[in-house]
């Protein structure tokens, strides 16, 4: 059975390569915002030595998420931890989850099996995903995506001011923040109408491994 929530998640992402930008560029925000503090977002334009690029988000409460960014595939999954796919509860990945997963996709796997209740594949012709199993309720399992909401949902200047506003307990501009979401070059000044306290030398530290441009 096609999950219809699931499905419904999916056509909520951008293709892959604005899901990447907007990775890269919420990954510069937070590294301005959070003054070098503890790193929810995280993006590299190098994963290993393979030919992948790759982003995450850690919660610090025990829900993270990954996605890996090739040139003709990409994988996303998710992790949380209250989720009744859980596989720390149930012993297993939830079945269905990974159904019909493309078998490039499965080294991505193997390592994270037990932090997986979530995921997509996108390998060219649209985001794909598995048919997971009904709950003992009868009732779907919940997309556990929620920890994109600001890349899928919410990428605007003003639902990103206002979400690190609070988590920095601060007063973030969103004009300050809009010409970041068009990649414009970092510059002291642009960097500090964001954040006057901003350390310009963190923040080009995560913008070159993120391959954010910089004029720093």
């Amino acid at each position: 059975m096609v999950s219809s929530k699931l499905a419904a998640a999916a056509r909520k992402f951008p293709d892959p390569a604005e899901l990447e930008r907007r990775n890269r560029i919420l990954t510069v925000i937070e590294a301005i915002t959070d003054n070098g503090g503890y790193r929810h977002y995280i993006y590299s334009k190098t994963y290993g030595k393979t030919s992948f690029r790759f982003a995450s988000y850690d919660s610090g409460s025990g829900d993270n998420a990954k996605i890996f960014f090739g040139d003709d595939l990409t994988f996303v999954r998710a992790f949380d931890h209250e989720a009744h796919t859980n596989p720390w509860l149930t012993g297993e990945i939830w079945p269905g989850v990974l159904d019909n997963i493309p078998l490039r996709c499965r080294r991505f796997v193997e390592h994270d099996a037990p932090k997986i209740t979530s995921a997509l594949w996108h390998a060219g012709a649209g985001w794909e995903h598995g048919s997971p199993v009904s709950l003992p309720s009868g009732q779907e399992p919940e997309p556990t995506f929620w920890m994109f909401d600001p890349v899928v949902d919410n990428f605007s200047a003003q639902a990103l001011a206002e979400s690190f506003s609070v988590h920095t307990d601060s007063n973030i501009s969103p004009q300050a923040l809009q010409p970041f979401l068009h990649e414009i070059p970092l510059t002291e000044k642009n960097i500090h109408l964001v954040n006057p306290e901003a350390s310009t030398g963190y923040v080009k530290q995560v913008a070159e491994t993120a391959g954010y441009p910089s004029q720093l």
